[in-house]
């Protein structure tokens, strides 16, 4: 029985003795795990700053990837401002061409408009003077028919006058015959002095005559004269209405080269102003790709 009451004494120190060992251990262990955790730590370290590294690397890179095409937008930019900028050069320089080309249409235009007034003047001058020279060849027509009727009155009379003056000297001679030398002197004289009447008579007719072949000549002269003007009066006013029309298709087409030039220099005018905000937009986005390369690299 004692000896039983030994081992049972015994067996609570033997798990007495067990536990101090794990504590033991487990102290040591406890003891032990900073310094196991040092190290970890320290290699711990270089990977995040790898890790730091490489993404501030893919960052700069991103970045100045991100600057170069900034900057080759910048320069895209560029070439369009410059294309405007060309683009407006050359509207203004067919905006001018087209306005100096208006202004000489619009001047040819007003020449020819003072050409038609000066020609429709003229015309009106001759059509009216050759009016006035068919209204006298008229007149003197009319004379010329008067004298030529004159004329015939004038041969008939000296004709029935020298017919009585030939009458009168019969009888004078038979007078004469009957011894009658009275009466036979008397119509002998008078036969002579019809005689000399009849005379005159004839040669005023004869005169009357080439008054009236003058006359009649003259009239158709000046008729002639008239005629030409009155044709050379239609002509020109014909020629001063074809000077009108030139003049207003010279004004219209003048007007309408003028408007399509100044509408060409305000597309100029855009056009730079476009070109300069272009340029202004292409500096910026080559300055901030600039920056942004600039950033990258350090």
């Amino acid at each position: 029985m004692a000896v039983k009451k030994k081992a049972v004494a015994r067996k609570p120190a033997a798990k007495k003795a067990a536990p101090k060992t794990r504590q033991t251990g487990a102290s040591k262990t406890t003891a032990r795990k900073p310094a196991a955790r040092k190290p970890a730590a320290r290699r711990a370290k270089p990977r995040a700053l790898k890790k730091t590294a490489a993404r501030a690397e893919e960052l700069s890179v991103a970045q100045g990837i991100a600057g170069v095409e900034q900057m080759s937008a910048g320069l895209d930019t560029l070439t369009e401002a410059r294309q405007a900028a060309d683009f407006g050069h050359i509207a203004l320089a067919e905006g001018a061409s087209d306005l100096t080309r208006g202004a000489a249409q619009l001047e040819m235009a007003e020449h020819a408009s003072q050409l038609s007034d000066v020609t429709a003047v003229m015309g009106q001058r001759d059509v009216a003077q050759g009016a006035e020279m068919l209204n006298t060849a008229g007149e003197i027509a009319t004379v010329s028919d008067v004298v030529r009727a004159l004329s015939a009155g004038d041969m008939q009379h000296g004709l029935s006058l020298a017919g009585l003056a030939g009458q009168l000297a019969t009888v004078s001679d038979v007078l004469d015959t009957l011894r009658m030398p009275v009466l036979s002197a008397f119509l002998d004289d008078t036969s002579g002095q019809l005689r000399d009447l009849a005379v005159s008579s004839l040669l005023r007719a004869r005169d009357t005559r080439d008054l009236a072949g003058l006359l009649h000549r003259t009239g158709r002269t000046v008729a002639g004269y008239g005629t030409t003007e009155m044709a050379e009066g239609l002509v020109r006013l014909a020629a001063s209405e074809d000077f009108a029309a030139q003049s207003a298709q010279l004004a219209s087409a003048g007007a309408d080269q003028v408007a399509e030039g100044l509408a060409e220099l305000a597309l100029a005018q855009g056009a730079r102003d476009a070109a300069q905000s272009l340029v202004l937009e292409g500096v910026d986005q080559i300055a901030g790709g600039a920056q942004a390369i600039g950033a990258s690299e350090t």
